[in-house]
């Protein structure tokens, strides 16, 4: 029998989850594995509900990006890429959940895919970060 990983709650208010990415960066190297298709699953499962906390967090007039908005609207373009960012990682989990419970899916397949929303969950964690920095990095001045 296959242990479920413990669902956790995730780690930042604004990030997504980063115990189940690490899990899933862990989990691409074992695709040989004969437990791996089974642990993917699971695993996916963990991060679409730790993904689907962050987009409620963040999203919306009471959401995470709603203050550095507010703070330094000219940052609209940016917490739109983000927003976009989230629909497109949630339709990549929703693909890759689906194509992992087909039989007919092969390893290399699933790792590619997997491959492809691990670089997605980066880039995304890093244009979060970014736009925190540019809404409120200060220049504190001289000492010299």
């Amino acid at each position: 029998m296959i242990p479920h990983p413990t669902p956790r709650p995730p780690t930042t208010p604004t990030g997504p989850a980063t115990l189940p990415i690490r899990s899933l960066t862990a989990l691409a190297a074992l695709p040989t594995d004969p437990h791996w298709r089974q642990r993917l699953s699971l695993h996916l499962a963990d991060l679409h509900r730790a993904f689907a906390v962050h987009v409620r967090l963040t999203e919306g007039p009471d959401g995470r990006y709603a203050e550095p908005l507010a703070d330094a609207p000219r940052l609209a373009r940016r917490v739109q890429i983000l927003l976009r960012e989230h629909i497109a990682v949630d339709t990549a989990l929703h693909a890759l959940r689906r194509r992992a419970d087909l039989p007919e899916a092969g390893a290399d397949e699933l790792h590619d895919w997997l491959t492809a929303l691990l670089v997605d969950l980066h880039r995304h964690r890093r244009h979060g970060a970014e736009l925190v920095h540019q809404a409120y990095q200060t220049d504190l001045g001289g000492e010299t």
